[in-house]
């Protein structure tokens, strides 16, 4: 081994930084994710860790260094263009050289970052979300469902410590003794990569408990174009779009508006804006409540007035017709009284006439009536004897009738027809059964009785 250069660790790695440096001395263009910035305060270094990311998998990462130097300047050019500092999940095309630690090995350091790219990236992505939203017939859904006629019950996805929660409730309490609204805090984070769950979360727990809420609101304050990228995201899009309630958006001043806040309801822009367009709803419906009073007691008034005429009317009607009524009766009262006069005697005069017919009638009518009934008694006596005698008759000649079948009948006959009567004990045997060999018995006929002893009985 005498013969054998021996290298160091660290010489491999020097070795390796001096070659790549050679063919790379001004850097070169990488695009990768910041999965974890990794800034630290006190030495104004950030480490971030870097990934490449296919199919939602990692597919490769990397350390790499932006030293405090470095990092000042990048981070003052990313707020200015971008409009939001660096953060976790962003894309980013920077500039970097290989760098070599004896301690921590190989990283990037990182030099340069574009904002513009990082920007576009977004736009990109944004786009795909909106072609995805109405492949899916998504991106009107929200948009056409009805608007409450005011918003009494309101759920607000914020933050309690956001400006925009506290500028929304500045408004709404000026008006807490006037008009009643409910409103109930679902707290979640409004920009970066962690808000995008936790959006999602609350727009499912809101939806859960949709019937204690009239609409849906989410509120925040300005800030950039990056910083709102969660708005842009398809989960939340589609989260938002599939809501049975109206969603409004209140997501800050941002000129260039966000896939949100396209789909949502309404968007106001600002949660100022928003606030006065509840409370202006409330105002509205006041107003048409005023206006709706004002109408009805001036329609009450006019119908107490057109009321009171028609009633005036038909009194002064009522009294004319009853006095016309009442003379009329008067009239036909009199008419009658004079024609009762006239008409008495002879009315009294036929009456007399009617009950003098009528005395006499009922003088001649005992005596006619009993002339009647004892004619019918006659007929009756006579149409009585005539049916006697002929049921006498029948009923002689159906007893004759009858003796004769009872005289065939009789056992004399019977007997003296060639029949005979077997008797044992001097009672008639109609069973065989009764009998047995040996038993005397008597035969009876019509001209004596004939004893014998059985020898034998056939059945």
């Amino acid at each position: 081994m005498a013969d054998v250069k021996v290298y160091q660790l660290s010489d491999i790695g020097k070795s390796l930084q001096n070659m790549i440096e050679k063919h790379y001395q001004s850097g070169f263009w990488i695009k990768a994710e910041i999965s974890k910035l990794n800034y630290y305060p006190k030495t104004g270094h950030c480490f971030p860790d870097l990934v490449e990311r296919k199919n939602g998998k990692i597919k490769a990462q990397m350390r790499s260094i932006i030293w405090s130097t470095h990092y000042q300047k990048i981070s003052k050019n990313f707020l200015q263009i971008a409009k939001t500092p660096l953060e976790d999940g962003m894309q980013i095309l920077f500039r970097a050289k290989v760098s070599y630690h004896q301690t921590y090995g190989f990283s990037l350091q990182i030099l340069r970052i574009d904002p513009k790219f990082t920007l576009g990236e977004l736009a990109v992505e944004k786009e795909k979300c909106i072609y995805k939203l109405k492949q899916e017939d998504l991106f009107l859904r929200n948009k056409n469902l009805a608007s409450p006629l005011l918003i009494k019950r309101l759920a607000i996805i914020s933050y309690n410590t956001s400006k925009g929660y506290a500028d929304f409730l500045n408004i709404i309490n000026q008006y807490k003794n006037e008009f009643k609204i409910h409103y109930q805090l679902f707290p979640s984070l409004l920009q970066g990569d962690k808000a995008e769950q936790q959006l999602v979360e609350q727009l499912q727990l809101i939806e859960q408990r949709k019937t204690a809420f009239d609409a849906v609101c989410i509120i925040r304050g300005g800030g950039g174009e990056v910083g709102m990228n969660c708005y842009n995201s398809f989960d939340v899009a589609k989260t938002l779009a599939e809501m049975s309630l109206p969603v409004y958006t209140g997501i800050g001043h941002s000129t260039n508006e966000t896939v949100c806040e396209m789909i949502a309801h309404k968007n106001c822009i600002t949660p100022t804006d928003f606030a006065y367009d509840v409370i202006h709803k409330f105002k509205d419906f006041a107003l048409r409540v005023e206006v709706a009073q004002q109408q009805i007691e001036l329609t009450v008034s006019h119908a107490f007035i057109y009321t009171n005429k028609y009633l005036q009317g038909i009194s002064i009607n009522l009294q004319k017709q009853v006095h016309n009524l009442v003379r009329f009766q008067y009239q036909k009262i009199k008419q009658l009284n004079t024609q009762c006069q006239l008409a008495s005697p002879r009315i009294v005069n036929s009456a007399r006439e009617n009950l003098f017919q009528i005395q006499n009638g009922i003088k001649r009518k005992p005596v006619f009536v009993l002339h009647t009934a004892s004619q019918m008694l006659n007929h009756q006596k006579r149409i009585l004897s005539l049916l006697s005698h002929q049921i006498l008759n029948s009923n002689q000649q159906l007893l004759a009738n009858q003796k004769q079948r009872v005289k065939y009948l009789s056992p004399e006959h019977v007997l003296k027809r060639g029949y005979s009567l077997i008797l044992k004990k001097g009672k008639i045997i109609t069973d065989l059964d009764n009998l047995k060999k040996g038993d005397v018995i008597e035969n009876l006929t019509s001209k004596g009785k004939i004893k014998s002893s059985i020898k034998d009985i056939q059945k």
